[in-house]
């Protein structure tokens, strides 16, 4: 299972079922998109330790983007970035799940909704 960005930032807040859907999946997987988001999305440095500790607790892989991923998020992109208004690290994000042949936890279903071949699990908060 590879996380979305969202759970994660759900987690973080102290939502309570966050907190039990990933302590029943660890250890689970994430993208480095979806790493870099976190870390920015921090309001200082004390955060992304926290941020990074919680990461080593739960023994998350992140996954590095491959020149594959790649190629496919600018598939995406162009496919569905006018339609569906697909963003770059959604599609990086969806094509990681691909390559590596993993569902998508996310609680933005229509961010990922029209990306063919990408099983998703919505994670309704």
């Amino acid at each position: 299972m590879i996380v979305d960005t969202d759970v994660l930032i759900d987690y973080f807040r102290g939502l309570e079922l966050a907190k039990s859907k990933l302590a029943s999946l660890v250890p689970f997987r994430i993208s480095a998109i979806t790493l870099m988001e976190l870390l920015q999305g921090a309001r200082n440095k004390n955060m992304m330790r926290i941020i990074e500790r919680q990461l080593k607790v739960w023994n998350v892989s992140v996954i590095q983007t491959t020149e594959a991923t790649s190629i496919r998020a600018v598939q995406f992109v162009r496919e569905f970035a006018l339609s569906s208004s697909v963003q770059a690290a959604d599609a990086l994000i969806a094509a990681t799940a691909i390559e590596e042949g993993e569902t998508l936890l996310t609680g933005n279903e229509k961010h990922f909704r029209c990306i063919p071949g990408l099983s998703i699990e919505v994670f309704k908060h």
